[in-house]
């Protein structure tokens, strides 16, 4: 039961520290490599001299502080590529609201460019408008004043027309021509009195 307990822990360190026993199993197998070429080898240990140890008798102190280390760095490699990952997805999220404030700025702008275009073609229906109501104007006025002038003229002519009128009656009648002709006396001796006969001819 011990064995396949120290068994079972060993294969999870495994797993959760590959590299460090990888570099362990190495450094193991260049140890017994060294061990080999040894021309004087050791004798081998007696019973007396086997003592029975435990896997949890064994002092790990450097093993538990280096995998302590390996797990620190673990630790902060995890938590610089959270970092990473959150400064990533901060930057994606400020460059997604910049892209949003520069659509939006072009839109407005696209926007302010088509009132402006909107207003200055009413302005220019406006100026058009008032152009043809002054020349509509100014043509009326003109009509008005030939009409105005014509009504002076015809005023001033029957004026003057009038005023000769009453020149003319107020002249004195001019005496009609007469002519004196003899037409004898009763004796017929060219002593009677003439007679004044009107010409009718004049």
């Amino acid at each position: 039961e011990e064995q396949r307990h120290k068994e079972e822990v060993e294969r999870h360190r495994r797993r959760l520290y590959p590299e460090y026993y990888a570099k362990k199993d190495a450094a193991e197998q260049k140890k017994k490599s060294a061990q080999k070429k040894e021309s004087d080898p050791q004798p081998p240990a007696t019973l007396d001299q086997i003592k029975p140890k435990g896997y949890f008798d064994r002092n790990n102190d450097a093993e538990d502080a280096e995998l302590a280390e390996m797990a620190r760095q673990a630790a902060r490699r995890k938590a610089a590529a959270e970092a990473a990952r959150q400064k990533a997805e901060a930057e994606a999220a400020e460059a997604a609201s910049r892209k949003a404030a520069s659509e939006a700025a072009r839109q407005k702008a696209e926007a302010d460019a088509s009132e402006a275009a909107r207003r200055k073609a009413q302005a220019e229906a406006a100026r058009k408008k008032a152009e043809a109501t002054a020349a509509e104007a100014q043509k009326r006025k003109a009509e008005i004043d030939a009409a105005e002038a014509q009504k002076r003229k015809a005023a001033a002519e029957a004026a003057e027309a009038a005023r000769k009128k009453a020149e003319e009656a107020a002249k004195p009648p001019s005496p009609p021509k007469t002519e004196t002709i003899d037409v004898g006396g009763k004796d017929g001796d060219g002593g009677g009195v003439p007679w004044i006969i009107q010409r009718l001819d004049e």
